[in-house]
Formats: structure tokens, C-alpha cells, sequence
């Protein structure tokens, strides 16, 4: 018989009785609170694993970013060192280059007038070798030898730097000269030859006479390598000896040639007098076809051949379902798309006769290029010339936009004669000949 006491039974202790004789076979204590507190402390260790693992993934996740931005931070940090160095080169070279630049201007001087004052100091054997005497600015002498009529040599030197156990730059040409003077003078058989001195010096040889020398003061002011400027020289000498050795020979081979016959002079007086007829009407032809061609020129800047802006055709000349309206109209040019602010340029030059707000054009250039034909650029967002004002060909006018009657930023193009709109495509990239025909 089981059995259970009536009164309040005991939260700690609970008996339970099987047989009939009241005899506990099996006696099975549970104390509540122990296992009230264990299933408390598992639910907090569960939690507590929980949050110790969101914890961890929430710190690794810092961590990465915490070096990414480092990493990125770095990556800046040495993008704005190269940067900085970058700039101070520049301005270290920077300030090297002015500096040298000033040096230049004060030894040039900054006066026009004074740039170049060229004085004939020498006339050695009638007009054949001369020397020339410059001064470039205030501080800068040059000296040139001149051999018909040809610089073959340039010395220069500072004369506020002179040496004093030094040639100056005119004794040396003085010297060149005269020995030029003396090997034109001979049969001129040979040429001159380049050979060293030094390091930074050369000198042109002619047998075993020394016709000029090179210097770094010539090498520097020119340019140019001592050897490289020594063997310039030399072959500008040995090109007008040659010349002037072919020119007495042909002298000399004229005084063999006989006597012309009678009556040549007024033969010769004939042909030249045919040959001057000729020259003036060549003269005449010339000046026709130069007036031609620069009535072609002016109609092909006249005639509205280039793109007004190198952009897509977003719609053709003809009939169109209108973008807004949606209805079946005539479209009267060809819309380029493009970004507003891009730059509109004139096809033809002219003359400006709008150019403010037009119906619903919005902002509108036009230009009136003569014989009745007017072209248009609408749907600007700003306008770049005023009316009455003259404009050249590729010249820019506008900026585009989307003003007036627009569903998006676009140039709308014209061309008109006698205020009547035509096709503009036919006139897209005309050449020279096909835009003379339209004003014939």
C-alpha cells in the first residue's frame, strides 16, 4: 500500500515506498536546491562559453583591423616619405636652375637693346676673313671669324674674368684670321686636321701651323664638347676653303673662253626681254592663284565642316518621337551627348548674332557665317561669347549642359539657310575642295 503523508511535504527529502508491506525497496534521495543550483551554474557556463566565444571572434576581428589600417596607415606613410622627397629634389634642383638662370640674365643683362652689338673690327683681305666683335649683355664678348661671308669660328669669354697670363677671346681671333689670311693666300692643297692638347683643350692644325685652339670657356658658352666643337670648326674651314678653291678655278678657266660673235648682245638683249615678258605674266598667274586659294581658305573657314564637339550623335536630323513630349516631330539637327561642361567649339567663323535664351533651346549660341547660312548650338549651361562679337573657326563658344526644353545634359546642333534648318551630317568633316563648291 502506498502512501503519502497529508502534511506539507519536505522540499528536501522525499521517501518513496513500493510494496505493500511498507517496506522501501528503493530509497532515492534528491536534494532540489543541489539540483536547482547545478542546472543554474550549467546555464551560466553555457552562456558564459558563449560569450567567451563571441568575445574571441570579436577580438580577432579587432586585431585583423587593427593591422589592415596599420598596414594601410604604413603603406600611406611611405607614399607621403617618397612624396616629400620627391619634392624636396624638385625644389633643391629647383633652386639650382634659378640660380643658374639668374646668373645667366645678370651676365645677359635684361635690356633688349644691349643683347647684341655687333662692330667690324677687321677687314684682313677684301671681305674673304673679317672678324666680328658682340657683346651679349653686359658681361659676354663675342668674337667671330667670318670667312666669305660664313662664321667659322666663335670665341667668347667674360671680360670681367680674364686671366692675365690668358689670350682674350679677340686676340685669339685676331690670330685665327691672320693665319686663314696666309693659307687662302697659298694653293690650299690640304685641309685642317684636329688634334688634343689636353684634357679640355684641342687645336686645329694645318701642317705645323696651329690655325686655332678650343677651349672649356668656348666649349661651355656653346654647348658643345671640346672635340666635338674643335672638329665642327675645322670642317667649316676645310668646306669654305673647297668653295673658294672651285670658285678661282672657274675663274681661271673664263680667261681661255673666246670672245663672243657679233650681233650676241642683241640677241642676248632679245631673250632677255622674252624672259622678262615671261617672269610678269608668271608674276600675274602667281598672284591669281594666290587670290584663289585665299578665297578658298576664307570659304573653308565660312563653311560649317567641323564636329562642334567630338562627342556621340545620341539623335539624327528628321522625324523623331520627341524625348519629353513623346509625340511624332520634326527634329531640326543632331544632338551629340555629352557631360555637361564639356566645351563646344564654333563650326565656321563669323559673326555672333545670339546668344543668351532661345524658346526652348535654353541657353543658344548662334552665329551667322554669310550667304544666309546661320548656325545653331542650344541646350548650353553657359555661354562663352556675346553677340555682335567675332569667332573663328574651332574656336570655344559654350559649355553644354541640359538648359530649356532637355531630358538630359546634350548639344543640340543646327545649320540654316535663309532660316530654313538642313541636314548638318552632309557637312560633318567637309574637305577643302567639296566647301569652295557651296559658295560657287
Amino acid at each position: 500500500m502506498s502512501y503519502m503523508h497529508h502534511k506539507k511535504p519536505n522540499l528536501n527529502k522525499t521517501l518513496i515506498l513500493l510494496d505493500g508491506n511498507s517496506r522501501p525497496i528503493l530509497r532515492f534521495c534528491f536534494d532540489l536546491n543541489l539540483l536547482w543550483w547545478g542546472l543554474l551554474a550549467m546555464a551560466i557556463c553555457l552562456c558564459w562559453y558563449q560569450f567567451a566565444d563571441d568575445y574571441h571572434r570579436w577580438v580577432q576581428q579587432e586585431i585583423y583591423g587593427y593591422q589592415t589600417v596599420r598596414t594601410v596607415n604604413q603603406l600611406q606613410q611611405n607614399a607621403l616619405f617618397n612624396v616629400n622627397e620627391t619634392l624636396e629634389n624638385a625644389k633643391k634642383e629647383f633652386l639650382t636652375v634659378q640660380k643658374e638662370t639668374n646668373y645667366l640674365q645678370y651676365l645677359l643683362g635684361l635690356n633688349p637693346q644691349n643683347a647684341v652689338r655687333e662692330i667690324k673690327i677687321a677687314d684682313i683681305e677684301k671681305q674673304q676673313v673679317t672678324i666680328q666683335k658682340s657683346m651679349l649683355g653686359n658681361r659676354i664678348e663675342k668674337n667671330s671669324v667670318v670667312l666669305n661671308g660664313q662664321t667659322v669660328l666663335e670665341f667668347y669669354e667674360d671680360i670681367e674674368d680674364i686671366a692675365g697670363n690668358k689670350l682674350s677671346a679677340e686676340q685669339r681671333s685676331v690670330i685665327a684670321a691672320k693665319k686663314l689670311k696666309y693659307l687662302l693666300s697659298g694653293k690650299m692643297k690640304k685641309s685642317i686636321k684636329v688634334s688634343q692638347i689636353n684634357d679640355d683643350n684641342f687645336k686645329g692644325v694645318l701642317g705645323h701651323s696651329i690655325i686655332f685652339t678650343v677651349n672649356s670657356d668656348d666649349s661651355k658658352y656653346l654647348s658643345i664638347p671640346p672635340e666635338q666643337l674643335a672638329l665642327q670648326w675645322a670642317e667649316n674651314i676645310n668646306q669654305e676653303i673647297k668653295r673658294i678653291a672651285a670658285n678661282r678655278k672657274k675663274i681661271n678657266m673664263n680667261d681661255f673662253i673666246a670672245l663672243p660673235p657679233a650681233g650676241t648682245d642683241k640677241r642676248i638683249h632679245k631673250e632677255i626681254l622674252a624672259l622678262s615678258d615671261k617672269v610678269v605674266k608668271e608674276n600675274e598667274l602667281l598672284a591669281d592663284i594666290q587670290k584663289e586659294v585665299q578665297q578658298i581658305s576664307l570659304h573653308y573657314a565660312q563653311t560649317p565642316s567641323d564636329y562642334p564637339l567630338l562627342r556621340p550623335i545620341s539623335s539624327m536630323y528628321g522625324l523623331r518621337q520627341h524625348p519629353i513630349t513623346h509625340r511624332l516631330r520634326f527634329h531640326a539637327g543632331i544632338d551629340f551627348w555629352a557631360w555637361p561642361g564639356t566645351r563646344v567649339h564654333a563650326t565656321a567663323s563669323g559673326r555672333v548674332i545670339h546668344a543668351d535664351w532661345y524658346q526652348g533651346y535654353g541657353y543658344t549660341v548662334r552665329i551667322y557665317h554669310g550667304q544666309g547660312v546661320e548656325t545653331l548650338y542650344g541646350h548650353n549651361s553657359k555661354l562663352l561669347v556675346r553677340a555682335g562679337a567675332w569667332v573663328r573657326k574651332g574656336q570655344v563658344i559654350a559649355l553644354s549642359g541640359d538648359s530649356g526644353l532637355a531630358n538630359g545634359a546634350h548639344l543640340h546642333y543646327e545649320i540654316r539657310k535663309a532660316s530654313v534648318p538642313v541636314n548638318p551630317a552632309p557637312y560633318l568633316n567637309m574637305d577643302v575642295l567639296s566647301a569652295a563648291k557651296l559658295w560657287e
